[in-house]
């Protein structure tokens, strides 16, 4: 899935975590970043020929007049437009075949699909990458939106996770997701066969952590849900023997 072909500029990508979004990018005609900050992310696809033009999209003046800025800078204002607007409404129809999200939650995340969802723009390969990092986005992307996941990975930079997904909304959706186990609720059977253990043990903890807030939460409610309160505790459970079992394979 990655490109290894292609050097994106690590003089305008400077991190890791924009580097690894660029290398997923595929060759196209028209690429949207959505949330785009500064233009950092398009401006290098363009110059690196990923993508022949590009649109710099956020819902905030501040970073647009700053990704403007550096457009202008690399002479790049008659292929990288750059638009101010939430989501993808700032996308035409038939625009653009790529799309990235990337920095936000969740719930961000789904309120842009909500709004202007990706196949009736005609993208057709939709890039995600966010903080959060649990099945809830990759299940609903199969089992809601009956999408094609492409492509999985979490990347672990300065102590930091981020989830990254490779979306095709026109394409033939996946099997339902369906976890098999506790952990598999949490973790996918992706993530768990393809990631370093680095990662993966920083993602149990990560996740434990949250489940352990969520489980003391209910313990103190004052009519806890009890079946909803053996589900979280056999879940963190199965986050703890998993660290172990991957620290015991360090060994």
């Amino acid at each position: 899935m990655t490109r290894t072909d292609l050097s994106i500029q690590p003089d305008i990508l400077k991190t890791e975590r924009l580097q690894r979004l660029a290398s997923l990018v595929p060759p196209c005609e028209c690429m949207v970043d959505v949330g785009t900050d500064h233009g950092w992310l398009p401006i290098a696809l363009v110059k690196a020929q990923v993508a022949q033009r590009a649109i710099a999209s956020d819902v905030l003046p501040d970073p647009l007049k700053s990704a403007h800025k550096h457009v202008r800078m690399h002479n790049l204002l008659e292929v990288v437009d750059v638009r101010l607007g939430h989501g993808l409404s700032t996308v035409k129809p038939n625009e653009a075949e790529v799309a990235t999200i990337a920095g936000m939650g969740l719930k961000s995340i789904l309120s842009i699909l909500h709004d202007n969802p990706p196949d009736t723009l005609g993208i057709k390969t939709l890039i995600i990458q966010t903080p959060q990092v649990d099945n809830t986005l990759r299940a609903h992307f199969v089992n809601e939106l009956q999408w094609h996941v492409s492509h999985e990975e979490i990347i672990l930079e300065s102590q930091k996770l981020y989830h990254m997904l490779v979306v095709h909304p026109q394409q033939k959706p996946d099997a339902p997701h369906a976890p098999t186990s506790a952990l598999d609720q949490m973790i996918s059977k992706t993530l768990q066969e393809s990631q370093s253990k680095e990662a993966l043990i920083a993602l149990s903890d990560w996740l434990a952590f949250r489940h352990n807030l969520r489980i003391n939460g209910m313990k103190r409610a004052s009519s806890p849900d009890e079946n909803a309160l053996k589900e979280a505790i056999l879940q963190h459970q199965a986050l703890v023997d998993f660290k172990e079992k991957l620290q015991g394979n360090q060994d």
